[in-house]
């Protein structure tokens, strides 16, 4: 999970999950604890979203609580995209098989090495001032505007595009797990484009 949201824990002894920076909802079948024999093994499955961020087909844009009524109808707000969406249980099987987006994948463990890293910007809130930056093992970096080390902007402050190729180095963070510094593009040249100065970007916790 990443930066999971709302809960929910249905009647028919499925917890829900908002997951809402891999922009899906995660479901997670519960033992029953009256079962006289030891329960089979519960994998969890993706309910909505899984492929990316979006507002198409198995797409959903951050995805903040989660409701399931008696019927087994779940319901996402999708604040991003500023909707509240439904799913019946069948539609909930369907999206269950949808892979996860190539373009947006979700963090990676492991070490990251101490030198610059190539990865590419898979998304860019040119409002909030930050973004996201996948790296070559497929780990996701946080990204922020004053991260930007080289940048070609005279007024107003930079920011990222998304689709653009980055050389940047990889920090710990305890918001984000891992965090984009002293980002460039190859080779060490400017990058991004400008939003105007009178336009003053939110702080990360926006």
């Amino acid at each position: 999970l990443y930066h999971p949201l709302g809960i929910c824990v249905a009647e028919a002894g499925k917890l829900f999950i908002a997951d809402s920076l891999n922009y899906r909802v995660q479901c997670w079948p519960l033992a029953d604890p009256d079962a006289d024999s030891s329960p089979p093994s519960f994998e969890p499955f993706t309910a909505a979203g899984g492929g990316g961020l979006g507002s198409g087909p198995g797409q959903l844009g951050q995805p903040m609580s989660v409701h399931v009524d008696e019927t087994g109808q779940l319901f996402v707000a999708d604040i991003d995209n500023c909707r509240v969406q439904a799913y019946p249980p069948r539609e909930q099987s369907r999206v269950a098989g949808v892979a996860a987006s190539a373009d947006v994948p979700g963090p990676a463990d492991g070490p990251i090495p101490a030198h610059r890293l190539i990865g590419r910007c898979v998304e860019y809130r040119k409002g909030g001032g930050f973004g996201f930056v996948v790296d070559d093992s497929g780990r996701r970096l946080f990204a922020h505007h004053s991260d930007i080390a080289a940048s070609g902007v005279r007024f107003g402050y930079p920011c990222l595009q998304a689709g653009e190729l980055l050389e940047f180095e990889a920090l710990r963070d305890e918001k984000w797990k891992w965090r984009c510094s002293a980002i460039t593009s190859l080779g060490g040249g400017p990058v991004g484009t400008a939003v105007a100065s009178t336009s003053h970007p939110r702080t990360e916790s926006s």
